[in-house]
């Protein structure tokens, strides 16, 4: 079989790890080392060290590390440099980061807290996530300056947090809920992708996830193979939380489908015949890829030019892609509405119809 190239003409570009499934554990390097791949992945030889201290100077070791890139035009204003990129702090708090480019980066840490007290009670005091040098948000934290072959020091000292506890129950496709099995979860807050962790619940479906610092997380339970076949769709069920220093009852980790969209494409009469329909793809992609459950399911261009595709409920911005070159993207519209390059609402259990995409032959 001839394998095809698509060429992308009407996309968002997004980050090295952006769409990241949950369920895939980044950067869980030896402690003190650097994080699974990172060499690997990239052949660059700058470096970051440092220790990752509490306020009264003792080392916190278990620590997840990693850089990111400073993007002051995106909302969260950085971006993963890689999602392979990562490291755990030893015993003393020390850390080293591989592998990277000249640059100036933001280094972040993202404690381990202690899920339980002495008493095995709920842990309630605890560390937030933290820029370098000590600073619970990017706006206030220092860039770290790399250059290659000259190691950068970056010693962060973590701002004290409260704790919460987040509990509820994991349902399962059938509605019932769904006993002795693997619950995910994952940092939001353009940290999705690094350190996901899971655990295993109990017989009724319920769950209770104590030492959690402050922020957003995606919790998954994926019923099926991970990852999926190709052109297959998983079964899953999720939800998303944000913690501020109080416990969150009652989560229900429902099941998530599927949003399905259709519509035509439409080209000259005097192209029509140059135009290989199986060549052309059209789906769409998020907006913001932090959550996203899993891979997106692009549809083929019908021999009677109408399409269909299926993406998981997000806001996001249509594709076309085609095999061959020598087509473009004149116009996308819905119910007559221009759509080319803006936002696309996809909820569950509400089709997206009247799409039409019109193509231009280039000469």
């Amino acid at each position: 079989m001839r394998r095809r190239t698509f060429l992308i003409v009407s996309v968002v570009l997004v980050g090295l790890a952006a769409g990241l499934p949950v369920n895939l554990v980044h950067g869980q390097g030896r402690p003190g080392g650097t994080g699974a791949g990172a060499g690997r992945a990239n052949p660059r030889t700058g470096v970051i060290t440092g220790r990752v201290v509490n306020a009264k100077g003792l080392a916190v070791p278990q620590a997840f590390i990693t850089a990111l890139i400073p993007k002051p035009e995106d909302s969260r204003g950085f971006q993963f440099f890689s999602a392979q990129l990562g490291a755990l702090t030893n015993d003393r708090g020390e850390y080293r980061l591989e592998g990277l480019g000249a640059g100036e980066f933001y280094v972040v840490a993202v404690p381990h807290n202690t899920m339980t007290d002495a008493a095995g009670r709920p842990s309630r005091a605890g560390y937030a996530n933290t820029f370098h040098p000590a600073a619970v948000s990017h706006a206030n934290a220092t860039r770290v300056a790399v250059k290659p072959g000259l190691p950068a020091v970056a010693n962060i000292t973590l701002v004290p947090a409260p704790l919460s506890t987040v509990s509820g129950v994991v349902i399962a496709e059938s509605g019932a809920p769904a006993g002795n099995v693997r619950l995910r979860i994952a940092h939001g807050d353009g940290l999705f992708g690094l350190d996901s962790r899971s655990f295993t619940i109990g017989a009724d479906g319920r769950f209770a996830i104590h030492g959690l610092q402050p922020g957003t997380y995606h919790l998954r339970f994926v019923a099926t193979a991970w990852p999926p076949a190709r052109g297959e769709i998983p079964m899953l069920s999720g939800a998303t939380v944000v913690v501020a220093g109080q416990d969150i009852n009652n989560v229900r980790v429902v099941p998530i489908h599927m949003v399905r969209a259709t519509g035509r494409v439409i080209v000259a009469a005097a192209d029509r015949a140059a135009l290989k329909h199986a060549d052309v793809r059209v789906g769409a992609s998020p907006i913001d890829f932090d959550g996203n459950p899993g891979p997106q399911q692009p549809g083929v261009l019908s021999a009677n030019m109408t399409f269909e595709f299926k993406t998981w409920p997000s806001v996001g911005k249509l594709r076309v892609s085609f095999a061959t070159p020598g087509w473009t993207v004149a116009s996308i519209t819905r119910n007559g509405v221009d759509i080319n390059g803006r936002p696309v609402t996809f909820s569950e259990g509400k089709v997206v119809s009247g799409i039409e995409i019109t193509l231009r032959r280039q000469k």
